[in-house]
């Protein structure tokens, strides 16, 4: 039996193995990030599909470290995350929230993120500015639709993932199914550091802690007070599960990490003892060591011998079990921000040499991920807040400059965040989070600190997905029109995956990722702005692409006097993602600068003399290299507006072929853009294009697998172009046309009676008809 030692007034604390935990009876008053030690901060997010019980989990993290004082739950809508209207009223998670809390000494920064696809720009935003990544899932389903999602989100930044077996309590839990699905639909190595006491039909009890090797059961309803037991003490089947459990963890360690396996022999050669035993006495903090390294070696890919490793924890988050052991991985396993090559690279990278000694003491650069409208519970104060994390230096008030929008925001106030609390502070340090107020900040914007704006580069920023579904918007009345516009673009600041355009008849069109992702947005307008209006059927977003190459090789441009401002010429390339050339790519199309000039000489000296060429070659070059930024984005703002549908050009590829100048003249970059924005716009509406469409990959999960005839039955009259179903016939996917995903949630309701649920995602566009 675990001891109970009991501190001041309100609180108690709990031993239990290595740890103590300490269970709060206090509300927030604001973890003291001002004063961290940067190799004690952990940056998480808590990622999942929709209902594996994400904020579950991260209410228990709240109640246990101290930070608030009763456990919330999302049935009653009163939770620290969900602290949106929309949210307690769906009982879903819409926008990623930030907490902050202590856990042994560490400060630990939590955004708890959506599970639902609408709003996957939350977690991709979110994963940007992080070191860890909590994967929940449901133990009695497994990986889920939008864990895939998570997890290529998280390779992409290369962020280490900790995978936790929720709901270990209900009836058709299975530890062992669940760790499969982890290896065999995300492609990683669940290295295994627990192993369940009981399921739902035995009741779950505890779990067995390879690490320790001990047994840990929760006895109060709160799950503060738990029990620690020997193996030795337990039935012969858990020390045989202890056993082989901690055989495999190790075993996949030392094929792995070097260094533990030399410490394995050493230990083996000092003590006289055989392989087996070796393994078994293997001191904790040696195994956690190659753990933690093993870890962050984030890679893609299936069943190779590089595959990534995620560590493996369960419990049943509900039932307060299993939350405290988690916290210790996050402190234990996880990178601190300092120990992230990514950050690194960017820390450096925002430096020139030449200024570096002096930098390092006084440059400061942030990046905002994350835009969000406030309104203050008792009506105080509202406002747009940017959500910044601190790459380098500190963040105090004062004056800073918007590198990515070229202008100067005094900063008057910081704040650190929980939920939808506020508190000041003087600074936000390196590698922590932090929100102010600003009118001007959009999300992926760098900051640098006022006097450093020629010191430091614009940090990369975060891509927004294409929208997929569009609704016009009907305003109750006509005086209306003006304030939703000014609100939908507030709204858009706020999430960068909605977008808004004018039909040619003067309607409001407002475009999103899903159904929910429209209504939710119709629900903001009305509730935080008082507009009343309704939106007409969600119709599918298509787009325009390329059919075939087109080539301009060169097109004189002049200015409004007349004069021969530019000759320019271009080459438009299709880009497929398949060999067959009907799908293709949802990704922006690349815009380059490819100009053979020994090809560009021999075309120039049918037109001038040879004395000009030389001087004409290099005004050229010189026009390209000072103004490639105005370029680049000039092209891609007439990309993004195609000319039937003006929305963003798809499936191509665009190089500048040909950029002279015939006069040292000196232009402002608006001419330029201009120029380059005419050209960019005329060349695509010369161009052979066609009408594209999304194709959605969709995933089904049957509750029940007598449904998957009907499924499959339904899904083929729906022009699906490939099915699969999977070995135990409770999980169909499926790639259609979005057009087909029309009212299929009430369709699936109808077909399996409540008993199945899916997600979808885009995959990829296919031709519909040419232009």
């Amino acid at each position: 039996m675990i001891s109970v030692l009991h501190g001041p007034v309100g609180k108690h604390f709990i031993a239990l193995g290595r740890s103590i935990y300490h269970t709060k009876c206090r509300f927030f008053a604001g973890v003291n990030i001002q004063n961290a030690r940067l190799a004690n901060v952990r940056n998480i997010a808590i990622v999942a599909h929709i209902d594996a019980g994400k904020t579950t989990v991260t209410e228990r993290m709240l109640f246990y470290s101290g930070s608030q004082g009763r456990i919330g739950e999302v049935d009653k809508g009163n939770t620290t995350t969900d602290f949106m209207q929309e949210e307690m009223e769906r009982g879903i998670t819409i926008q990623a929230a930030a907490v902050t809390f202590n856990w042994k000494n560490h400060i630990i920064n939590v955004l708890d993120t959506p599970g639902h696809v609408d709003f996957n720009i939350e977690v991709e935003r979110s994963l940007r500015v992080l070191e860890g990544v909590i994967g929940v899932f449901d133990a009695a389903v497994g990986v889920q639709g939008q864990s895939h999602i998570v997890l290529q989100q998280a390779q992409k930044f290369k962020i280490p993932m900790i995978a936790f077996l929720n709901k270990m309590d209900k009836a058709n839990a299975n530890f062992d199914r669940s760790v499969d699905s982890l290896r065999v639909k995300l492609g990683v190595c669940p290295l295994c550091l627990q192993a369940p006491i009981g399921d739902g039909y035995s009741g779950f009890e505890g779990v067995v802690d390879f690490l320790d090797m001990k047994i840990i059961r929760w006895a109060l309803p709160d799950g503060a007070e738990a029990k620690q037991s020997e193996i030795s003490e337990e039935p012969a089947y858990i020390r045989e599960i202890a056993r082989n459990g901690r055989l495999s963890l190790v075993d996949e360690l030392i094929a792995r990490d070097e260094k533990l396996m030399e410490a394995v022999i050493t230990h083996m050669e000092k003590h006289g003892t055989d392989e087996t035993t070796g393994k078994m006495e293997m001191d904790r903090a040696s195994i956690v060591s190659a753990i933690r390294r093993q870890s962050q070696i984030v890679t893609q890919g299936k069943k190779s011998d590089n595959t990534q490793i995620v560590p493996v924890l369960c419990g049943a988050a509900r039932r307060n079990k299993g939350v405290q052991p988690l916290l210790d991985a996050i402190v234990e396993i996880l990178p601190c921000p300092q120990e992230m090559q990514h950050n690194a690279e960017i820390s450096a990278a925002s430096i020139r040499p030449a200024a570096k000694e002096f930098c390092l003491r006084s440059l400061s650069t942030a990046l905002v991920f994350k835009v969000s409208y406030y309104s203050h519970p008792c009506g105080k104060r509202k406002g747009l807040l940017s959500y910044f994390r601190v790459y380098v230096g500190r963040v105090s008030r004062g004056k800073y400059f918007n590198a990515t929008r070229k202008c100067f925001e005094n900063l008057s106030q910081i704040f650190v965040v929980h939920g939808d609390v506020l508190k000041p502070v003087e600074y936000v340090p390196v590698g922590c989070i932090g929100v102010v107020f600003s009118e001007a900040s959009h999300t992926g914007d760098t900051w640098i600190n006022d006097g450093f704006q020629g010191t430091a580069f614009r940090l990369p920023g975060i891509d927004s997905p294409l929208p997929v579904v569009s609704t016009a918007i009907e305003p109750f009345e006509d005086t209306h029109s003006d304030r939703i516009r000014e609100s939908l673009e507030m709204l858009c600041r706020e999430d960068p995956s909605l977008r808004t355009r004018e039909s040619d008849r003067g309607e409001i069109i407002l475009q999103g990722m899903g159904d929910l992702h429209l209504e939710i947005a119709l629900s903001k307008i009305q509730r935080l702005f008082g507009l009343r209006c309704s939106l007409q059927p969600p119709v599918v977003e298509y787009h325009e692409s390329l059919d075939s190459e087109f080539i301009i090789p060169s097109e004189n441009i002049y200015d409004s006097a007349g004069q021969l401002a530019l000759d320019l010429g271009l080459r438009l390339t299709p880009v497929r993602d398949s060999l067959d050339g009907d799908m293709i790519s949802s990704q922006k199309v690349e815009v380059g600068i490819d100009i053979d000039e020994e090809t560009l000489l021999d075309d120039l000296v049918k037109r001038f003399d040879v004395s000009d060429l030389k001087e004409i070659v290099r005004m050229s070059r010189d026009f390209v290299e000072h103004y490639r930024p105005y370029i680049l984005r000039a092209a891609q703002e007439a990309l993004a507006n195609s000319p039937r549908l003006h929305a963003e050009f798809l499936g191509a590829q665009l190089n500048f072929t040909r950029i002279l100048v015939f006069a040292d003249m000196k232009m402002q970059p608006n001419q330029v853009e201009s120029f380059i924005g005419f050209f960019v716009s005329n060349a695509l509406r010369k161009a052979h294009r066609m009408i594209v469409e999304p194709f959605m990959q969709l995933e089904v999960n049957l509750v029940d697998e007598k449904f998957a005839s009907e499924v499959l039955r339904d899904l083929r009259q729906r022009e699906t172009k490939s099915m699969e179903v999977n070995e135990g016939n409770d999980a169909i996917s499926a790639v259609l046309p979005m057009r087909k995903l029309s009212k299929y949630s009430a369709d699936l309701r109808k077909i399996t009676k409540g008993h199945a649920h899916y997600w979808y995602k885009l995959d990829h566009y296919r031709p519909s008809r040419k232009l």
